[in-house]
């Protein structure tokens, strides 16, 4: 988990009224969802990974091979370039994804790189973060959503050059 990760997470879950079970291992994870099986929704935060580490879909499988019932959904920002993107794809492709949730779309020019990503992975689209609040913030996406941003870049006011 990143530095402070479990201490962002603990926060959330006090304030949204929700249980944090903290699993360090597959045995762990097993265990805890077992405990939890009457509940409609459990969502597993994973620690943010690189991509690019060719251990990745080894520990994804130790971690997570073989559970039944998990759908794994890829977070990734809108602020970064596509190829990192792509990469964030390959990386987590051993998961096979049922859907992407974007992430600060409120803070990038364009988004057209993750669509480009989305529809060449084939992967669904859920959810858009359009800023900081959560969970008020966080859109189901649909298409009318998804064509305003594609279709009207956003431009940060506070560096448009002024007129005149």
């Amino acid at each position: 988990m990143r530095l402070g990760g479990q201490d962002h997470l603990a926060a959330y879950a006090r304030i949204s009224g929700l249980p944090l079970v903290a699993a360090q291992t597959r045995d762990e994870l097993a265990e805890s969802l077992d405990k939890m099986f009457n509940l409609d929704l459990i969502l597993i935060d994973t620690p943010g990974r690189n991509p690019c580490d060719p251990g990745l879909p080894l520990e994804l499988g130790q971690l997570f091979g073989e559970m039944k019932g998990l759908k794994h959904h890829l977070v990734v920002s809108a602020t970064k370039a596509e190829g990192n993107i792509a990469d964030a794809f390959q990386g987590f492709n051993a998961l096979n994804l049922a859907s992407c949730i974007v992430t600060k779309v409120d803070e990038s020019r364009d988004i057209v790189g993750v669509f480009n990503q989305l529809y060449k992975r084939r992967v669904a689209l859920s959810y858009l973060a359009t800023g900081q609040k959560v969970p008020e913030d966080l859109e189901l996406a649909n298409y009318r959503r998804l064509a305003g941003f594609l279709l009207k870049p956003h431009y940060c006011p506070r560096f448009q050059r002024e007129e005149g």
